[in-house]
């Protein structure tokens, strides 16, 4: 077992253990945006977002002190390259430091909307407790669920249709790690002929923001994975991602 790999309470290995280290998460999320801003003017697209503008004034105080809250969301204008639809693709991001009574939470949120609906939403969720009230993998993907409030005041309507029950958030599905330049650059790749996301995939100082966060976010995930599948194949990948549940 690597030095750096942590147990959970009962013994077992937890996986991938920087994902459930809040101050790592974080600082890949700061070089993140740190770099954004310094790039902003050699990345074509930005300078014509002004949701993306706004965030990155958001994102300032962040910069400055890794022990704020952050909660941003950025919009683009996206196509759909089945149907040709004309959607709107909603990011976020929301980070809480731990507080003296309640654990670290870190959410990032993909929602697509028209004109009148949002349309679907799935948000990617860390769990930084040693122990869970249910089992649950961490970090997990799940579909549906509440709306978040950053989002109502960025569609048009004042009241718009939510087309999934919103009382639902299973199944939690198993997910690959994922950090605020990996949920954009995945957004952006299922999108990429759309005029304001495409500039993105070409621009050399993007794709190097994009590289920086696989090493920092990726790396570990895959290699405490191997680790776990070739050292205690009896158990299974699959129930190594659960977080230990408390008794």
């Amino acid at each position: 077992m690597s030095k750096n790999c942590k147990r959970s309470p009962a013994g077992e290995p937890w996986y991938f253990a920087d994902s459930r280290d809040y101050a790592k998460v974080v600082a890949a999320e700061h070089a993140f945006f740190d770099g954004l801003v310094a790039a902003k003017n050699n990345i074509s697209t930005m300078p014509g977002n002004q949701s993306l503008q706004a965030a990155l004034r958001e994102v300032t105080p962040f910069l400055h002190d890794q022990d704020r809250p952050l909660n941003i969301l950025v919009k683009f204008a996206v196509t759909d390259p089945r149907s040709q639809a004309a959607h709107t693709l909603l990011l976020g991001t929301r980070l809480q430091p731990p507080q003296p009574k309640s654990h670290a939470q870190v959410t990032h949120f993909l929602c697509l909307a028209d004109a009148e609906s949002f349309l679907a939403k799935v948000h990617i969720d860390f769990d930084f407790h040693p122990e869970a009230e249910e089992k649950k993998p961490s970090p997990h993907v799940q579909m549906g669920g509440r709306v978040f409030t950053s989002l109502l005041g960025q569609h048009p309507h004042s009241r718009p249709t939510v087309c999934w029950n919103e009382g639902i958030d299973k199944p939690r599905l198993p997910s690959l790690p994922i950090c605020t330049a990996l949920l954009w650059h995945w957004a952006f790749l299922e999108y990429s002929d759309s005029e304001q996301v495409s500039g993105f995939l070409t621009a050399w100082h993007w794709n190097e923001l994009v590289k920086k966060a696989e090493a920092a976010v990726l790396r570990p995930y895959f290699m405490d994975g191997l680790r776990i599948i070739d050292e205690r194949p009896e158990k299974g990948f699959l129930k190594a991602l659960y977080v230990p549940v408390a008794k």
